[in-house]
């Protein structure tokens, strides 16, 4: 027997108590904690991951530690290793990030293969955040691909960012999410935010499109070393803030009588957000942003004290309104704001950073209010569409076959037609013959979380072109094919 044969007998046959849990039904929490910098390991940030891990020991409630990855590059030590330690501190089973930057196919089977072989069998795999200087990026598709492939002991999970705020880039979301699942993703984790609409906006597709994976909210417990962030409109890349809920925490923090004061209301939303959660039908919810263990231990007396408190959607709201003063969450309102008799049906209004799929339900869990036929909730716009020139020439490529042609002469019509450059990352039908080589991560099935509220790259330099291909594909009728991965 090979040492890699070995190592898939590991783990094979073993029970999932993470796995369990969700599919048990039970409304479940998550710790996240982030790895301290490669040779950190003995230092005061170690110790009170330690901690961290001692004390979800104490909580019937936790059933898992997360620990993310490469968020300020490939400086932390892997995420693998510290879950691994935590997770023998805590006995509660690790859930390892592993984000596609710096990564190629070999090096992730390799990050894959060690995570498993420290007994590591849940794994959120995400593309990666731009990093500049940084050229490669392993797709989360093609990783749930690799993984279901090779390693069928080991629970795959994927991200779904629902902070979106236009047609083109709400949707494109969702249908990567479905493209997730079809390639190996058991459960879904979104990204932090606070707009709790949106949060409810994920169940409601989901039960639309009867998907039944479990969901994970992941939310955040914002704390000093958020400011930046919020003063900058967002809560994490790719979630937008409105100016009026940054004003909002900004002005709690100025008026705080101290760290305490301060830290009490932010205890309070975050608890709020976990019942809301809960009581909306989400399978648990993954909390970053705990920096140690007496937060954490607060954290879960209030969370079980919000829960006796509040039983209802409806109560929820009163709450939610009355602690945030009724401020809106979509960060393009002051747009909306200026625009008087504004129809809601418009394709401007699509565009405003302001879009939900679905109208405001408070009243009842989603899936007592929503059925998979009942359509009565959608919010009606328009995708952003390319010009009538850009559909009539990918008509013509599609007509001509130039997908299917190779040659000089093939390839002169494909850029005199299309514009695409001579090495197209992916199958051009699929892709609606969209130049997916313009995308800085070189991403081929679908856009990342990152996308910015104006719609434009997570590098700020250039609109999406993930999201020019879905207005391509709504116009073509097409939408169905970003279900699927690109290849």
């Amino acid at each position: 027997m090979t040492q890699d044969d070995d190592q898939l007998n590991i783990n094979f046959n073993e029970s999932n108590p993470f796995q369990d849990a969700l599919a048990g039904g039970k409304f479940s929490v998550v710790v996240e904690v982030a790895p301290p910098l490669e040779g950190e390991g003995d230092s005061d940030n170690m110790f009170s991951l330690e901690k961290i891990a001692e004390e979800c020991s104490r909580h019937e409630e936790i059933v898992g530690i997360a620990v993310n990855d490469r968020i300020q590059g490939p400086t932390h030590i892997p995420a693998w290793k510290l879950a691994q330690r935590l997770s023998k501190i805590s006995t509660k089973p690790a859930i390892s990030h592993i984000s596609g930057q710096g990564h190629d196919q070999e090096s992730f089977e390799e990050e894959v293969a060690a995570a498993s072989s420290a007994g590591i069998n849940n794994l959120l795999l995400i593309s990666g955040t731009l990093q500049e200087g940084e050229e490669k990026y392993f797709e989360s598709t093609e990783q749930l691909r690799n993984c279901t492939a090779k390693h069928e002991n080991i629970n795959t999970g994927a991200a779904v960012n629902p902070f979106k705020y236009s047609v083109n880039s709400s949707f494109a979301q969702y249908l990567k999410m479905i493209q997730k699942i079809s390639s190996g993703a058991k459960f879904i984790t979104t990204q932090a935010g606070l707009d709790m609409r949106k949060y409810d906006e994920l169940l409601r597709f989901c039960t639309h499109r009867e998907i039944t994976v479990p969901l994970i909210a992941r939310l955040n417990l914002i704390s000093h070393d958020c400011l930046p962030m919020i003063t900058d409109l967002q809560m994490e890349p790719g979630v937008p803030l409105s100016r009026e809920i940054s004003s909002l925490v900004l002005r709690e923090l100025n008026e705080a009588q101290d760290h305490s004061s301060f830290m009490n209301i932010q205890l309070r939303r975050l608890c709020l957000q976990i019942n809301a959660c809960a009581l909306m039908g989400y399978s648990g919810v993954q909390i970053k942003g705990i920096k140690n263990a007496v937060e954490l231990h607060q954290v879960m007396i209030r969370m079980r004290a919000c829960m006796e408190e509040i039983i209802s959607l409806e109560q929820f709201y009163q709450e939610w309104d009355a602690l945030n003063q009724s401020v809106s969450f979509s960060p393009g309102s002051s747009i909306v704001q200026s625009l008087p008799n504004q129809d809601l049906k418009s394709s401007n209004h699509a565009q405003t950073g302001t879009y939900y799929i679905y109208k405001k339900s408070e009243l009842r869990p989603v899936d007592e209010s929503l059925s998979s036929d009942n359509t009565d909730d959608l919010i009606y716009a328009d995708f952003n569409h390319p010009s009538e020139f850009e559909v009539f020439r990918t008509k013509l490529a599609k007509k001509l076959n130039l997908d299917e042609k190779d040659g000089s002469i093939a390839r002169l019509l494909k850029k005199t037609i299309t514009g695409i450059s001579d090495d197209s990352p992916a199958d051009l039908a699929k892709t609606q013959f969209t130049d997916l080589s313009a995308c800085p991560k070189k991403l081929i099935h679908g856009c990342c979380g990152g996308t910015r509220s104006d719609d434009l790259c997570e590098d700020g330099k250039s609109s999406c072109i993930h999201l020019a291909r879905i207005g391509m594909a709504a116009s073509l009728n097409q939408l169905d094919l970003l279900e699927q991965p690109s290849d």
